[in-house]
Order: structure tokens, then C-alpha cells, then sequence
């Protein structure tokens, strides 16, 4: 076994593509799908304002929490980033139509 930086490659050379890609959608996506979800629940809950953000900020780090063990979880990175970014894209687009169409808080 060899120490990173020395031997036959470099440590990049080393590192397995797929995992930077869970790790990246795990991060990013993770949070990008959070966010997306945080502000599906302030629009869809039928509390004040306040009360609906607070809620939508707490569920938020439950959200982020699963992104993450979901990235890690499925068979293939492929799967992973498809999951979380193209529920990420359904969840920003339905937030953006509920913003336009919802009232104000």
C-alpha cells in the first residue's frame, strides 16, 4: 500500500471519480434540495408567516440530512445526482410557482 502523494500517481490520480461526484451532489444538490424544500413548505403550510418560515427552516436540516445519506445510499453516482438534482429542479420550479401565484408573507 502506498501513502498518498507517493508511488506510481499522484493522489488525484488515485481518487475514484464517482465518489467526488456523491460527494459533490451530496454537498451542493444536498443543499440546493434543502433550500428547494424549505421554501415549498413555507408556501404550502397553512400557518402566519412566521410560523410557516421557522417550520420550513427546521425541516430544512431533515431534508439536508437525507440529500445526503441518499447520495450515498444508492448503487451509482449516476443515480444519485439524477435523483437530487432533478428533484432539486421539480421542487425549485414549483416553489417559483408558488411564489408567483401564492400571497405575500
Amino acid at each position: 500500500m502506498t501513502r498518498l502523494g507517493t508511488g506510481r500517481g499522484a493522489w488525484i490520480d488515485q481518487v475514484p471519480w464517482h465518489l467526488a461526484a456523491r460527494l459533490l451532489t451530496a454537498v451542493f444538490g444536498g443543499y440546493a434540495f434543502a433550500s428547494a424544500c424549505a421554501i415549498c413548505v413555507v408556501f404550502l403550510l397553512p400557518v402566519d408567516g412566521a410560523d410557516a418560515v421557522t417550520a420550513g427552516l427546521l425541516s430544512s436540516f431533515v431534508f439536508y440530512a437525507g440529500a445526503i445519506m441518499w447520495a450515498f445510499a444508492v448503487r451509482s453516482a449516476g443515480k444519485a445526482c439524477v435523483s437530487i438534482w432533478g428533484a432539486t429542479l421539480i421542487l425549485g420550479l414549483m416553489a417559483w410557482m408558488l411564489s408567483s401565484s401564492g400571497p405575500a408573507l
